[in-house]
């Protein structure tokens, strides 16, 4: 496994799966789980539905029915979801658009900024009608009496064993996302706000880099509420999917981190072992600029950090959300330039609203 122990993962199942979330909220991972718990449910309880109820199995699949009616209601239950889930999948290939509904694909007249991760979309797509399927054909497993019960049982195994390596994915993967602590849940295609073509460019350009180097730097400035932390935790976002460690910082737990001379691990991993970190709100917009953070202090405590706390910054990816003042701009670009001693690995974007 990538990065994240076994250990790693198996302790967080056991959190997970013992303890009530009325207290402590949920993970990603568990909802992950729920979600997957309700696929089952939905292949699970229309196939017993549908098996007290044959008309529309008998109407649809009358001979298979007749031979085999426990076999027929299932699959009969697993194409419809397989239809379910390709008209989901393959709406925005063939319009080109976004998607305003959480049920099942409509356009909204309005064009795709970053494209989607149609293989991601695609294993996630396949990964749901295992579990449709799984839930579909266990019931008739459960409930045949007839010779075609090991022909179900069969089939029941066989689906169970191609789910083995999607959840042992699908799960670390959300390891990855929950860890790095983002605020919001945001993938970059879902990008509504202006953006100019050299920004999207400049975007896609930088998260291609930084899977594959180190000490890429990214500042994001722009007016106010035109999405630079938004856009941040996009691109944060994707990077954590591809099984990437990040961390998200807002600027004084980031300073904290910086000034401080020892640090209590973390549960999987600590700034050091990440690949990414994104730096949020690195100063207050007007009318409370200098009263919360000042730009000249922050700038002068970089100056003076130790060489070692400098040499991981400059070794870093980093995205920096900074504001829209010109005159703190110029002089936060120079002085991380100073530090990471070569301005090609600085990539500027800015956001207008």
């Amino acid at each position: 496994m990538k990065h994240i122990h076994l250990s790693q993962i198996l302790g967080q199942l056991k959190r997970d799966l013992i303890g009530k979330d009325a207290h402590r909220g949920i993970t990603l991972t568990y909802a992950w789980l729920a979600n997957q718990t309700g696929h089952f449910a939905l292949g699970f309880i229309p196939t017993l539905l549908a098996l007290k109820y044959p008309y529309i199995t008998q109407f649809i699949l009358p001979q298979f029915y007749e031979k085999y009616p426990y076999l027929a209601t299932s699959t009969l239950v697993t194409l419809f979801w397989i239809g379910f889930e390709t008209y989901n999948f393959l709406g925005p290939l063939w319009f080109k658009k976004a998607s305003k509904s959480e049920i099942v694909y409509l356009p909204d007249r309005k064009k795709v900024k970053f494209k989607p991760d149609y293989r991601h979309i695609g294993f996630d797509t396949i990964t749901d009608i295992l579990f449709f399927s799984l839930g579909a054909y266990l019931t008739a497993f459960l409930v045949d009496d007839s010779p075609s019960e090991t022909l179900a049982a069969w089939i029941s195994l066989g689906i169970f064993l191609s789910l083995v390596y999607p959840i042992i994915y699908w799960y670390q993967n959300k390891m990855y996302h929950q860890r790095a602590k983002y605020p919001i849940q945001f993938r970059l295609c879902q990008w509504n706000k202006p953006i100019s073509d050299d920004s999207i460019k400049a975007v896609n350009r930088y998260l291609k880099n930084i899977l594959k180097e180190s000490g890429k730097h990214l500042f994001l400035t722009g007016e106010p509420l035109s999405g630079k932390s938004t856009l941040a935790i996009g691109i944060g976002t994707e990077f954590s999917l591809k099984m990437n460690k990040a961390l998200y910082f807002k600027t004084l737990d980031f300073f904290d981190f910086m000034l401080a001379d020892k640090i209590q691990n973390p549960r999987l991993w600590t700034v050091d072992e990440s690949k990414l970190l994104v730096i949020d709100d690195l100063w207050a917009s007007r009318p409370i600029v200098n009263e919360i953070i000042n730009i000249e202090k922050l700038s002068t405590l970089i100056v003076q950090l130790s060489e070692e706390k400098k040499e991981l910054l400059r070794n870093k990816n980093v995205i920096w959300v900074l504001g829209n003042n010109a005159n703190y701009y110029a002089l936060w670009k120079q002085t991380i330039a100073d530090i990471i001693g070569d301005k090609n690995n600085i990539t500027e974007i800015y956001l207008a609203k």
